[in-house]
């Protein structure tokens, strides 16, 4: 019993981090439209390379 909720808030966490995370990026990216459009571009294709960084390395880890 103790093992299934320590799994459950294991994957309630990971979750949460993602969400989180994406989160913030998406408030961030529209944060600097909101400032001006060019820095609103330079900030999303930031985050795509991040994202797709943190992609890259979740799939050669195997996704812990």
């Amino acid at each position: 019993m103790t093992t299934m909720i320590r799994n459950f808030f294991n994957l309630l966490w990971s979750v949460i981090d993602v969400l989180l995370f994406t989160l913030g990026i998406i408030f961030l990216v529209y944060g600097a439209f909101l400032l001006d459009k060019v820095i609103g571009f330079f900030a999303l294709g930031i985050a795509l390379i991040v994202l797709g960084v943190l992609t890259e390395l979740a799939n050669v880890k195997g996704g812990e």
